[in-house]
């Protein structure tokens, strides 16, 4: 059983983390402390896949929680599971395949 708030407030996390990573938020904050500001490469949101470990509840509203953005994401579970849009892998024979194609980001979540 997962306690009120907790899977929301696990969503609101992982997508800040996401975005920070997305939006290079800490090369550009180390810019900023050397007072230099130079653009950095805009990479749209479907250029990255996002690899998130686990499928319960915690995993669920964080993929939900990205969607909007228009990653594309990645799941894996012990056993197979089906999330709109979302690409899902399951047991030790597919996680080769789950971290190689989630190179962007990882999120571990149950």
């Amino acid at each position: 059983m997962i306690e009120p708030g907790i899977s929301d407030a696990m969503a609101e996390y992982v997508t800040l983390a996401v975005l920070a990573l997305h939006r290079d938020f800490l090369a550009y904050r180390v810019q900023q402390a050397g007072g230099d500001w130079q653009p950095l490469r805009f990479r749209p949101p479907g250029a990255l896949r996002m690899g998130v470990l686990g499928t319960g509840v915690l995993a669920n509203t964080s993929l939900s929680a990205l969607q909007p953005f228009g990653f594309r994401l990645n799941a894996w579970s012990r056993s197979r599971q089906s999330i709109g849009g979302v690409e899902c892998f399951a047991g030790k024979a597919e996680m080769d395949k789950f971290s190689v194609s989630a190179i962007s980001s990882f999120a571990c979540c149950r």
